[in-house]
């Protein structure tokens, strides 16, 4: 045979074989090389509860505030930094790390009436779109 043919049914062979490992093994590598997506907070996802929503502005009536932190599949992250912020009171522990169902669970209390308008930042960075109000008033 001419060297030649060898040549291109060797490149032919290497090109079909490449091929079906492609076909076979497509899912395994995109998952082997893929960036890990789901450890990123999503500023839309996560969710910040309150409750009571109206309390008394004695200084010791506690308001319960719980912040869920997800990645963009809604995926808890654990071991997220996570601060809370208030434009009316005072927050026990303003950083928390969330635990392993993403959850971070904060104290908040006023001397002080009105409304208390509290966001949440996780990891310094992601400023939760999802705010949460509580009232206090005597």
């Amino acid at each position: 045979m001419d060297n030649r043919i060898v040549v291109l049914m060797g490149i032919f062979f290497f090109v079909f074989i490449l091929f079906i490992g492609m076909i076979i093994f497509k899912d395994p590598l995109t998952r082997l090389t893929r960036a890990k997506e789901d450890t990123l907070p999503s500023v839309v996802d996560s969710v910040v509860f309150a409750w009571p929503l109206t309390a008394k502005a004695d200084g010791k009536e506690n308001v319960s505030i719980t912040v869920f932190l997800r990645s963009n599949k809604g995926i808890p992250l654990s071991n997220k930094k996570v601060k809370l912020k208030s434009n009316i009171g005072l927050i026990k522990e303003s950083t928390v790390v969330s635990d392993s169902g993403g959850k971070s669970t904060f104290i908040l209390f006023s001397e002080n009436e009105g409304t208390a308008t509290i966001e949440a930042i996780a990891e310094d960075i992601y400023v939760l779109e999802k705010k949460v109000t509580v009232l206090f008033k005597n």
